[in-house]
């Protein structure tokens, strides 16, 4: 198996690519380069983004996947096989293609690409700008026709529902789980400020509360001291109040209790007396 040159590789080329679409200025070191369709897509839109002459530039931003597709539809023929791969200028700003790398004899359609920014910024692309290298190679016997490419890639010449489906959604990508670590970082430094006004507010009014009890202590404690100051120097008057109090308590005793004597002596001479007069 070897690779075809230029010389050998125009003539086949001419034949291969679609009708109009081959330009002999593309021929580069034994490669010929294809250019972007009409049609690209990432998996953080709903649909898929048709390029026109008022819509010509696309954006894969870092993280992001997206789906490609030739302008050129190309016929490998049972003779051949094909290999495919980006441009250095784009695999070097972090431009990685993650599909297939070949292109197998009796392929015939568009070429779609399956790439992934692993870069740190956003790369541009343009409609209808060189960005995919093409190799074909002449196998050293021809194949029959059983063994030629017949699957459901052969005669594709847009971005499908299939496509979009395979790569639609949230990735965890490098720089989307960085971006969420700096979301992290901006919340925890947030929360963490609202927390430290937050004790200084609480030790505040712990100091507060602290200074009002010890100052309504000191209140107490004069107010206790005058206090039993006060009953001091009032003792002796105390002392004569409760002797008068106690003097006439037992004359009320004393009277109460000769009342009561005198109304049972009274009750005891009127018994005596009716029993007599029954006898």
């Amino acid at each position: 198996m070897s690779f075809l040159t230029n010389k050998e590789l125009g003539p086949l080329l001419k034949k291969s690519i679609s009708e109009g679409k081959f330009k002999e200025e593309r021929l580069q070191n034994a490669s010929y380069e294809l250019t972007l369709g009409d049609e690209v897509y990432t998996n953080n839109d709903e649909t898929k983004t048709i390029l026109s002459s008022t819509n010509p530039q696309f954006e894969i931003r870092p993280g992001q996947f997206a789906v490609l597709i030739t302008n050129e539809e190309i016929s490998i023929t049972k003779k051949h096989i094909g290999f495919i791969s980006l441009k250095f200028g784009f695999k070097f700003r972090g431009l990685v293609n993650i599909s297939g790398f070949h292109v197998d004899p009796g392929f015939k359609g568009k070429l779609k690409f399956s790439v992934y920014n692993a870069g740190s910024q956003s790369i541009i692309l343009d409609r209808g700008a060189p960005y995919f290298v093409l190799w074909i190679s002449e196998l050293k016997s021809d194949l029959n026709e059983k063994n030629l490419y017949n699957g459901t890639h052969q005669g594709q010449n847009s971005i499908n529902a299939n496509d979009i489906m395979k790569i639609k959604g949230e990735i965890a990508s490098p720089n989307g789980l960085l971006e969420q670590i700096r979301a992290l970082e901006t919340r925890i430094e947030t929360e963490s400020e609202w927390r430290r006004w937050g004790l200084r507010i609480i030790i505040g009014l712990l100091i507060a509360l602290v200074v009002k009890m010890l100052w309504d202590w000191g209140d107490y404690k004069r107010g206790y001291s005058d206090a039993v100051q006060h009953i001091k120097s009032k003792n002796i008057e105390s002392t004569n109040l409760i002797e008068k109090i106690n003097e006439q308590t037992e004359k009320k005793v004393e009277k109460m209790f000769k009342v009561k004597m005198d109304s049972l002596n009274s009750v005891n001479s009127t018994f005596e007396n009716s029993k007599d007069s029954i006898n």
